[in-house]
């Protein structure tokens, strides 16, 4: 199985289940209030907005590419053939 797609459904099990994990995940906060698209949404004032997520010192937005290539070259691909 992809490693990638392990890592995305880890962190989604854990979402549906309410539950803890092994894995170290995070949030990355460097930005100023200026580059908020939305200030009503703001949580945390002092962090400012999130500009990654990181799960196991991987940024989400770059696991998230290679799940979806994978499931085009191997399903979605195929379909149309």
């Amino acid at each position: 199985m992809l490693d990638e797609f392990k890592v995305l459904q880890a962190l989604c099990n854990r979402s549906k289940h309410m539950s803890t994990t092994g894995s170290a995940m995070g949030t990355l906060h460097r930005s100023t209030i200026d580059d908020w698209p939305d200030v009503n949404s703001v949580s945390d004032f002092d962090l400012g907005p999130p500009t990654a997520y990181f799960v196991d010192s991987r940024d989400v937005e770059d696991i998230i590419p290679v799940v979806i290539k994978f499931y085009d070259d191997h399903w979605f691909q195929k379909a149309q053939e």
